[in-house]
């Protein structure tokens, strides 16, 4: 017996309730990600940690004729943006998937 697509009385199939729980979880993920950045660039507290872990100097070479440093806020600022890059593409996949999925025909 399959009931992928069959509704339940109320008009919306199951792969419909799924795409619309994925969806809803993207654009909330995508929220998270914008109010981070924001908060990134507004709020450094939250970002402390990484500041406290770092040297105050990175060296990237030393050459006879001197060193070469790297700024400390390539980093502090960059990891936490990186991160935040990855969630937000993990937020552009699950709205992609669910609105796929709740625009998906139904099966008779």
């Amino acid at each position: 017996m399959n009931d992928y697509g069959q509704d339940d009385g109320l008009g919306i199939s199951f792969s419909g309730m799924i795409g619309v729980f994925l969806t809803v979880l993207g654009v909330g993920v995508l929220l998270w990600v914008v109010v981070s950045i924001y908060l990134l660039f507004t709020d450094n507290s939250s970002f402390y940690l990484i500041d406290d872990l770092l040297p105050a100097e990175i060296v990237f070479g030393d050459f006879p004729d001197g060193s070469i440093f790297v700024p400390r806020e390539f980093f502090v600022f960059g990891v936490p943006l990186s991160a935040l890059s990855i969630g937000g593409r993990i937020g552009i996949a699950l709205l992609k998937n669910g609105v796929s999925l709740f625009e998906k025909p139904k099966k008779n």
